[in-house]
C-alpha cells in the first residue's frame, strides 16, 4: 500500500510539473505573439575602438550615426584600458562626450561595461591589471566598475547596463569564464544603481536560461556566417525557429529579450585592411542585410541592434555607400 501511495504521489507530482511547464510555455508563446504584432525597434552597436582601427575619425562617425542615420538606440562598449590609463587614474572625456551627444539627440543608450565588451580582442583590461594575480585583478575590476557606475548612474540617457559581454562564452583573448566574479559584478552594479541590467549570450552556442535568470534583460547575438581555422567559412544552417524556441523558454525568466548583435558586416578571416574593397562589397550585401533583418523580425525580439555601422561608414568613405543608405529605412 505504501508503495502504491508513493507511486501515485510521484505521478501526481509529474502531472503538476508538466502542467506548470505547459502553462509557462503557453504564457511565453502569447508574450512572443503579442510582441510580434508590433513593429521591431532597431539600433546599432558603436565601437569607437573599431572606428579608429578602420582609420576613421571616430567622433565624426558617431555624429553621422546620430545625425545622418538618425539612430535612436545605441549600445556603447566602454573600453577599460582607455578609461583607466594608470592605477586609480581615469580619463572620462571621450565617454562623457558620447553620452552628452546621445542625450542631446534623445538617444537611449545601453552601456556595455566590464573587462569583456564588444569587439575583438573582447577583453580590455589595462596592462597594469594584467600583471596582477587573479584575485587582485578582480579587485581592480570591481573598483573600476564602482567608479564608472557612480559617475553615469544619474544620466537619463543610459537606460540599462550591460555587464560583461557573453561572459560565460569562452571567446576572445580573455581569462576563462568566472561565474563567481560575474556574480560579484552584478551584486555591485545592483547596489549602486536602479537601472536594469542586461547579460548577453551567443545565440548559436550558449544556453540562454542561465544568463536570463539573474538579469533584467537578455541580449542575444545572431551570426549566420562565421570563420574559423578548422572549417573556414561556415554558414549556420538554422532558421528563426531555432532562436524562437530558445526565446519562448526564457520569456518567463526575464523582462526583455534583445537581439544585441545582428551581423550586418563581413566576418573577416584576416584583418579588414588586408581585404580588397571589391571583395568586401561582395562579402556582405544589401540583400544579405535584409535577409538578416527578416530573420530577426521573425523571431520576435523586443529590440534589434545591428553590428557593423563603423564598416558601413568606412565603405561609404570609399565610395561604396549602398549599405549606409539602405539602413535609412530602419532608423
Amino acid at each position: 500500500m505504501k508503495f502504491r501511495r508513493r507511486k501515485h504521489q510521484h505521478i501526481a507530482e509529474a502531472m503538476i510539473a508538466l502542467a506548470l511547464i505547459g502553462f509557462l510555455l503557453a504564457v511565453s508563446v502569447l508574450r512572443v505573439a503579442r510582441r510580434e504584432s508590433s513593429v521591431a525597434v532597431f539600433g546599432v552597436t558603436f565601437s569607437s575602438s573599431y572606428a579608429q582601427e578602420l582609420g576613421l575619425d571616430w567622433r565624426r562617425v558617431y555624429s553621422a550615426v546620430l545625425d545622418d542615420l538618425g539612430v535612436q538606440r545605441l549600445r556603447l562598449p566602454v573600453y577599460w584600458d582607455d578609461i583607466e590609463y594608470a592605477p586609480n587614474a581615469y580619463n572620462w572625456s571621450d565617454l562623457d562626450w558620447m553620452i552628452d551627444e546621445a542625450e542631446e539627440s534623445g538617444v537611449e543608450v545601453t552601456l556595455a561595461i566590464g573587462r569583456k565588451v564588444p569587439r575583438w580582442p573582447e577583453c580590455y583590461a589595462p596592462t597594469f591589471v594584467k600583471e596582477l594575480d587573479k584575485e587582485a585583478q578582480a579587485d581592480e575590476l570591481l573598483a573600476y566598475l564602482s567608479e564608472l557606475v557612480l559617475r553615469y548612474e544619474p544620466s537619463s540617457t543610459i537606460v540599462r547596463w550591460q555587464v560583461e559581454n557573453e561572459a560565460m562564452f569562452p571567446f576572445g583573448e580573455c581569462p576563462l569564464p568566472d561565474p563567481a566574479l560575474l556574480d560579484a559584478e552584478l551584486a555591485l552594479v545592483r547596489e549602486l544603481s536602479d537601472k536594469p541590467i542586461m547579460l548577453t549570450v551567443s545565440g548559436e552556442n550558449d544556453l540562454w536560461i542561465d544568463s536570463a535568470v539573474p538579469a533584467d534583460a537578455l541580449g542575444v547575438s545572431l551570426y549566420r556566417t562565421t570563420w574559423n581555422n578548422l572549417t573556414g567559412y561556415f554558414i549556420y544552417p538554422i532558421g528563426p525557429e531555432f532562436y524562437r524556441i530558445k526565446l519562448v523558454m526564457v520569456r518567463p525568466l526575464v523582462d526583455t529579450v534583445i537581439l544585441s548583435e545582428l551581423q550586418a558586416e563581413p566576418w573577416f578571416k584576416t584583418s579588414q585592411t588586408e581585404t580588397s574593397l571589391d571583395e568586401q562589397a561582395k562579402m556582405f550585401t544589401v540583400e544579405q542585410l535584409w535577409q538578416q533583418v527578416e530573420l530577426a523580425e521573425a523571431v520576435g525580439f523586443d529590440e534589434i541592434y545591428l553590428w557593423g555601422v563603423e564598416w558601413w561608414y568606412w565603405m561609404k568613405v570609399q565610395g561604396e555607400d549602398a549599405m549606409w543608405n539602405a539602413t535609412y529605412e530602419l532608423f
